[in-house]
Order: structure tokens, then sequence, then C-alpha cells
């Protein structure tokens, strides 16, 4: 039964079980993600001491809702040719999003005649951040079984989102200490 009254003869209700029974709604995800880290130590001597790292990553998401043109919230009518193409949707979306990060130090420490002692640090950060998102809504399917986009009467919705950002950060540091007890 794809709807019900109440008893009282009252409101009439759509069948929430219907749709699982008799529909090929489906809401389907999936993502991919892809990273790679690297990382440098390196002693020159007891004084001259660097560090190194750099990463990438990329993520890849993909969705997909269909509701089927039987699905009780498109109403509870019969198919005909004059609404046939009014009823079922699909909604899409992708995202690809990049990351990369660069990091490097550098320490210079020395003593002299056991008083005099120096150090010395220096570094840099820079990273980015890239991201592309569309999305897509389509109405109007024959059946359950034709759902790819080239089914649909037409796209209701696009949209396109592309953002890129970038950091880059440093500093320098010294220190001279006399008689460091």
């Amino acid at each position: 039964v794809k709807e019900y009254k109440w008893i009282d003869g009252g409101t009439t209700e759509r069948n929430p079980i219907w749709n699982v029974l008799n529909t090929k709604n489906y809401n389907r995800s999936e993502y991919v993600e892809y990273a790679n880290n690297l990382a440098l130590n390196y002693f020159f001597t007891d004084r001259i001491y660097v560090k190194g790292t750099f990463s990438i990553s990329r993520k890849i998401e993909e969705g997909e809702v269909f509701l089927d043109p039987k699905d009780t919230s498109f109403g509870t009518g019969t198919l005909s040719n004059s609404n046939m193409f009014g009823k079922g949707s699909l909604n899409t979306s992708d995202r690809v999003t990049d990351r990369w990060n660069a990091k490097f130090y550098g320490v210079f420490n020395k003593t002299w005649n056991e008083d005099h002692s120096l150090m010395s640090s220096a570094g840099f950060d820079i990273n980015g951040n890239s991201s592309t998102y569309e999305t897509s809504a389509y109405k109007g399917f024959p059946n359950g079984d034709r759902t790819s986009p080239g089914w649909a009467k037409e796209q209701t919705d696009r949209t396109y989102t592309d953002a890129k950002t970038h950091l880059f950060g440093g500093f320098l540091t010294a220190n001279y200490t006399y008689k460091d007890t």
C-alpha cells in the first residue's frame, strides 16, 4: 500500500516501507585518498643540523543520490505520458582536494673558550591547497532502471567551485650567552 488513511478518516500518510520494497532508490558515495611524506635529517657537523620535510596528498570524493520516479515523495499518481518525465531525481557531487607542504629548518651552535656561546636557527614553511567541487541536479526519469544523467528530462542545477590557498612563513633567530651556567 503506497499510502494509508488514519482510522479516524483524517489525513492520508505515505507508507515509508513502500519505497524500500518497490523503488530502486540509492545513495552512493566513495572516496580515494593518496598521501606521500618525505623527511630528511642531516648533521653536517656537531654544530650544524638541518631538517626538511615534504608531503603531498590528493583526495577524490564522489557521490550520487537517486530517487526512483515511483518514490512516494513525488506523489501517488500513476506514471502516464503526461507526467512521466516530471518524476525521479538524481543529484551528483564530485570533489578533488590537493595539498602539499614543505618545511626546512637549520640550526648552528658554537661555543668559544667555554665562555661564549652562539646559537642561531632559521626555517621556513610553505604549503598550498587546491580544491574543486562540482554538483549537478537532474529530474524527470522514465523509470528506476535508467539512472544516468542522459535519461533525465532536464538538468535543474549545476554548481562549480574552485578554491586555492597558499601560505609562506619563515623565521630567523640568534642567541648569544656569556658564561652560561
